[in-house]
């Protein structure tokens, strides 16, 4: 899957969602896909989370996504750097 693409999804989510309150039912795989993206525990259940909760847990999958994203990019450029040397 296209990286940008998911990452907007999220974001767009995320967005619909922020400024509500109450609570939202999520499913095990789109739970699992969030925490896999923030290393966080998975679930063998579906579960209910507050809004706020829900939100905060796309925003740091996003974070964690971009720094990774970073990380990787951060490494080819001394990678290039090093076989110009």
């Amino acid at each position: 899957k296209n990286v940008v693409a998911e990452l907007t999804r999220l974001e767009e989510r995320a967005d619909k969602y922020r400024s509500k309150s109450g609570r939202i039912q999520i499913s095990v795989d789109d739970y699992n896909r969030l925490a896999a993206m923030t290393g966080g525990h998975l679930a063998d259940e579906p579960g209910e989370l507050t809004i706020e909760e829900y939100v905060g847990l796309i925003d740091e999958a996003i974070e964690a996504v971009v720094s990774e994203l970073n990380v990787q990019a951060a490494f080819e450029r001394l990678t290039d750097i090093a076989e110009e040397i």
